[in-house]
């Protein structure tokens, strides 16, 4: 008789994942992170929408962004200090350059912290990575680019330019619908993508 599967593996493995879950909820940083999220949490990425819009927008200024990741995205930032936690390594320094591929979870950034909570294809950290797993990670940072993002409504009182079909508006106020594509954090704000609608005052694309 064969056997397709050894009980003892599964029950190691089962232990070993137990046990990483239970540490990250642990953290205090952890805890703290999905304690903030929680309260602020104003936008969820969907999947299937379609998208007929194609634009760029910059703010004049940084937003907050709370999203529950759902569709993988890529994140790549300079931080000015990070701590991080993988299964593998723990990063906690200074000038750090990281990326995270296929990464999906909750995710904030707000003023120039970032922070996210969830799991990743792949993680890197100057020329340490790590294949799949869970993250926690939270940084401060100058700059961020993040590809792929899709977020249910993209909604802020800020000015700034839109430019769509060829034309700039300004704006003092926006509302995007189903926004996906790539946010790039610095010292203002710049989303380059598709959408399905986008509102401005009176003026409605779609």
């Amino acid at each position: 008789m064969v056997e397709f599967f050894d009980w003892k593996i599964i029950v190691t493995v089962l232990v070993t994942l137990v046990a990483l879950l239970v540490a990250l909820g642990n953290h205090p940083a952890v805890r703290d992170f999905f304690a903030s999220v929680g309260e602020r949490l104003p936008a969820l990425g969907e999947e299937d929408v379609n998208r007929n819009v194609s634009f760029t927008v910059t703010l004049d200024e940084k937003e907050v962004i709370a999203a529950s990741v759902k569709r993988k995205i890529n994140i790549t930032l300079n931080a000015s200090e990070l701590l991080a936690v993988t299964k593998d390594v723990n990063v906690n320094g200074t000038n750090k350059e990281l990326r995270i591929v296929g990464y999906t979870g909750l995710l904030m950034i707000n003023g120039s912290v970032f922070e996210i909570n969830g799991s990743f294809d792949r993680f890197e950290v100057n020329d340490v990575f790590v294949v799949r797993g869970p993250v926690y990670a939270k940084a401060t940072f100058g700059n961020i680019v993040i590809d792929d993002l899709s977020l249910k409504e993209y909604n802020t009182n800020s000015s700034g330019m839109l430019i769509v079909g060829g034309s700039e508006i300004k704006f003092s106020a926006i509302i995007i619908e189903n926004p996906l594509g790539k946010f790039i954090f610095s010292e203002k704000l710049a989303i380059t993508g598709l959408a399905k609608k986008i509102v401005i005052g009176r003026i409605v694309i779609s």
